[in-house]
């Protein structure tokens, strides 16, 4: 049998843990209530000034186990089982304990009122024409945020605790007549299996439910817009949300739905077309520019016109690093620069990296260090990198940016030429949750593939993406 001492013991290492102990009775007869609660996580004046003094008439007039059951349904008491670990969870999710001592039974009454900010607009994802509300940390709020989009009840979602000391809610939403349910299956068995101590972060967790730790490619997208994250729902991907994180990821995804911007749905098709191709020459750009133009300037020089290679000599004269290690320099300079910036506070970041970069590029180049040409090329490529809209796939880019030039240098256009084929062989054999990273471009179809490369507006859509393979595949048109 559950005893006082019990909660205290728990509890005693925890000073916003509060324990107060109330005494009324009627008929000669006193009964003890303890109340248990962490006061910065619960609605204090809703306690104070309702929840005890009703709990005082009660014990007064009726004594606290005789009470009519509608004396008590105002507050919603339910009666649970005591155990440590559960106590623990329902304290620190803004719960009040309430304790009869005489009859030695627990009850629960929720009455949250966490610290939390107010829904704004996300900072890693603008809005021009979308709504401006975005993920905030309270995992409650989101879900909201997504039910208010989604007013259907095929939408659902699985509620797990991973961490065995921070017990955080993780969330596994989908719409039940969309996604398969062999990769629900696989997903849910991932989230099951993980035994941690601490669930760090939503990145960490997408590590473990991935099983690739050490993957190049994402396999999530990330994002902090509700209304991406209900359209991803609709075509037959799922969401995980964590309590404390103020973005989502989405799944499965494949190379094409990386370049997708939440924007895409809200700007006139032909617009979107054309901004989807300069992501895709975006892409290309900022992993295979500064490795071409090394193997050019170095390994092949006959096949550069002769005017330009003559402007190319007279740049670089004085230059004392060869063009492989100028390239490198350069990239590291740039990377320098917006790591720094993405770190400093917001206006002094941007600051420090326009303005840096230029000092630095010009000095660069006054001093004999690199010439203007592979400045051009390198400033190019970075740029071309922040056409990128997730910032997974702009680490990506960085890596096998680098990974190709080492190879350009070593052996010029063929290491290019093979380097880009294995990076194609690599793409060609991913596959994350029964989705081929390369699926977009499998239609047979081209009016299909038309509409996964670029564009088709919502109205013409009359099927949802063939490579998710959902449950249903009717959409748009006439069908919707």
């Amino acid at each position: 049998m559950m005893r006082k001492k019990n909660i205290l013991k728990l509890f005693e290492g925890c000073p916003d843990v509060i324990v107060r102990t109330i005494r009324a009775g009627s008929g000669g007869m006193t009964e003890e209530l303890d109340l248990i609660y962490c006061e910065n996580l619960c609605d204090i004046k809703r306690i104070d000034d309702i929840i005890i003094p009703r709990m005082l008439q009660i014990l007064e007039e009726f004594g606290f186990q005789a009470t009519p059951a509608g004396e008590t349904s105002l507050f919603s008491l339910v009666q649970i089982e005591w155990d440590e670990d559960l106590a623990e969870q329902k304290v620190f999710n803004g719960s009040l304990l309430l304790f009869h001592v005489q009859s030695g039974q627990l009850y629960e009454l929720p009455v949250p009122k966490r610290p939390k900010r107010n829904v704004e607009e996300t900072n890693t994802e603008v809005s021009i024409r979308g709504p401006r509300d975005g993920f905030i940390e309270d995992l409650q709020t989101n879900i909201a945020l997504i039910r208010k989009r989604l007013r259907t009840t095929s939408l659902t979602y699985e509620t797990f605790h991973l961490g065995k000391r921070t017990k955080t809610p993780v969330v596994l939403m989908y719409v039940t007549d969309m996604t398969r349910d062999d990769v629900l299956g696989q997903v849910r068995e991932r989230i099951k299996q993980i035994d941690i101590d601490v669930l760090p972060s939503l990145e960490a967790l997408g590590r473990m439910v991935s099983n690739s730790s050490y993957r190049f490619f994402p396999v999530f997208v990330y994002s902090g817009r509700p209304d991406f994250a209900a359209d991803s729902l609709m075509n037959g991907r799922f969401v995980i949300l964590m309590d404390g994180e103020p973005t989502c990821m989405i799944a499965p995804v494949d190379l094409l739905f990386v370049l997708k911007t939440a924007e895409d749905s809200r700007v006139a098709p032909v617009f979107v077309m054309f901004e989807r191709l300069i992501r895709l020459f975006g892409l290309f750009f900022a992993i295979y520019l500064p490795a071409f133009w090394t193997a050019m300037v170095v390994h092949h020089q006959d096949q550069i016109p002769f005017r330009m290679l003559a402007t190319l000599t007279i740049a670089r004269q004085g230059v004392p690093l060869p063009a492989g290690m100028e390239s490198f320099l350069m990239l590291f300079l740039f990377e320098l620069f917006r790591e720094a910036g993405a770190r400093m506070p917001k206006v002094v970041g941007q600051t420090l990296s326009v303005v840096g970069g230029l000092i630095i590029g010009d000095a660069a180049i006054s001093a004999g260090l690199a010439s203007p040409a592979q400045v051009v090329v390198v400033a190019t490529s970075v740029v071309a990198t922040s056409t990128l809209v997730h910032h997974s796939l702009t680490g990506t880019a960085v890596l096998i940016r680098l990974m190709a030039l080492f190879v350009s240098s070593v052996l010029g256009i063929y290491g290019v030429v093979l380097f880009a084929i294995g990076m194609l062989i690599v793409l060609a054999n991913l596959e994350y949750f029964g989705v081929p990273y390369l699926s977009s471009f499998n239609y047979s179809s081209p009016r299909q593939l038309f509409g996964a490369l670029l564009f088709l507006p919502r109205h013409e859509m009359r099927t949802r993406p063939k490579n998710l393979q959902v449950k249903d595949e009717t959409a748009g048109g006439d069908n919707e």
